[in-house]
């Protein structure tokens, strides 16, 4: 036989007319990713993944594909803050540091960015402010440390290095 069976489900058909077919890749809501159910584990499989990782202009998550765009569902974002660290920079300023599941790197927390969505639960930009990063709940209690209220209660934010970032929500 040559080429891909095409009457296995797990094989993704294109046409011109019907599109892109369903991958069968599913991100859940703690950034867990699955193919037809079975959970993708392996470092360098979810490494690809995430290197592929773009958005359509309305929203769909995609993985780029020299065949066109394979679309994926996501139950919330593909990425999720599971670590705050404090660190200070070369010129000693205090900078907040993320690290996100299925990702090896950590990158500097973006303050600005920080808002809060259905359910308090905390979000932020990540990778330049490409992508959605939603907290573990882990990540948000070691946040949590450096979140104050204003004087009127009715707001928060962060103060890092004598300046404030308010929070706020999602929109």
């Amino acid at each position: 036989m040559t080429g891909p069976d095409p009457d296995r489900p797990d094989v993704r058909k294109t046409s011109a007319i019907e599109g892109p077919q369903p991958s069968g890749i599913l991100v859940d809501e703690n950034g867990d990713w699955f193919h037809y159910g079975n959970k993708i584990f392996r470092p360098e499989i979810l490494e690809t993944l995430y290197s592929k990782l773009d958005r359509t202009p309305t929203g769909q998550f995609v993985l780029a594909d020299p065949m066109g765009p394979c679309p994926i569902d996501v139950a919330d974002t593909p990425f999720v803050v599971s670590r705050v660290d404090i660190d200070t920079d070369g010129s000693g300023r205090e900078r907040i540091l993320i690290c996100m599941k299925n990702i090896p790197r950590s990158e500097v927390l973006d303050l600005d960015t920080l808002a809060v969505g259905r359910d308090n639960i905390l979000y932020c930009k990540v990778l330049q402010r490409r992508f959605l990063a939603r907290f573990s709940r882990p990540a948000y209690y070691q946040l949590a440390e450096f979140v104050r209220e204003d004087d009127g209660g009715q707001d928060f934010y962060i103060e890092l290095s004598g300046k404030k970032y308010p929070i706020s929500e999602l929109k």
